[in-house]
């Protein structure tokens, strides 16, 4: 019998399912409680789902396409949802982008470049990328 980790869920393309999708994994990675914050067409600060102590911040992004203007576009999108959300929220701690596209090598190094040269400033938070896959 496979593992459920081994089932292939098929990618939704409801923005709003996905935020519950993910939601319900962050419960289980970070053993808190999450909720989502606000909804579509509200200002947000950049986030989309938050944990209930205030400490890990989720901005959700279901991309679909894997073409370097989406990726160009995503990366740009999730610097600027990063600068609302920690001036918006002071006690982040982190920040996880979660996304529907596949594992991408080149994201995730993205990301950690990325991360070092916001901690070089005055306020360390911690960055992960999840992939549909996770």
């Amino acid at each position: 019998m496979p593992m459920p980790v081994q089932y292939a869920l098929h990618k939704t393309t409801d923005s709003r399912e996905f935020e519950k999708m993910v939601k319900d994994c962050a419960e289980k990675i970070w053993r808190r409680e999450f909720s989502c914050y606000g909804r579509n067409g509200q200002i947000q600060h950049g986030i989309d789902i938050l944990s209930d102590d205030g400490e890990i911040a989720i901005q959700c992004k279901d991309y679909l396409k894997r073409d370097n203007e989406s990726r160009n576009r995503f990366l740009q999108k999730i610097r600027q949802d990063y600068k609302k959300a920690i001036s918006h929220f002071p006690g982040i701690i982190t920040f996880v982008i979660a996304t529907s596209m596949d594992r991408d090598a080149g994201l995730e190094d993205d990301v950690l470049k990325w991360e070092e040269e916001l901690n070089g400033t005055d306020k360390t938070v911690a960055m992960k990328i999840m992939f549909w896959e996770d």
